[in-house]
């Protein structure tokens, strides 16, 4: 099944996942996860999008973002996630993708369904250490 050209999407909201290769844990080091997070918050254009919320786990992170140039993201999420790999492999000494697939995008056409996705985004960490 082909995947959803993403310059279709109506909508400003965009619940974003990362994941590592096989779920790997490519965030149970503090340091890796820091960078990750650096790379989101250094290179974000403000002025294209915005970061609403977010939490890290050891092998996944949520995001939710507020878009207006979803061409601009793209090529935003697409930086991010190379530069990470470039650094996450080099340090590993290993070769090939660290993450799962690209990044996966749910489009939030509700906005109703924001203040829900930000709330299932602040509980993920909770509910996976009592899952």
């Amino acid at each position: 099944m082909p995947r959803l050209a993403r310059k279709s999407i109506e909508t400003s909201y965009l619940h974003v996942m990362v994941q590592g290769i096989k779920k790997e844990f490519i965030f149970e080091n503090k340091k890796y996860l820091m960078y990750y997070l650096q790379l989101i918050k250094e290179n974000i254009q403000t002025d294209l999008f915005e970061l609403l919320a977010y939490c890290m786990m050891n092998n996944h992170a949520h995001f939710l973002f507020f878009v207006n140039d979803i061409c601009a993201f793209e090529k935003y999420m697409h930086f991010v996630n190379q530069k990470f790999a470039q650094k996450y492999n080099l340090e590993n000494e290993r070769v090939g993708v660290v993450f799962r697939n690209r990044y996966k995008v749910e489009p939030i056409y509700d906005t109703a369904y924001v203040s829900n996705c930000i709330k299932y985004i602040h509980e993920n960490p909770v509910k996976a250490r009592n899952g």
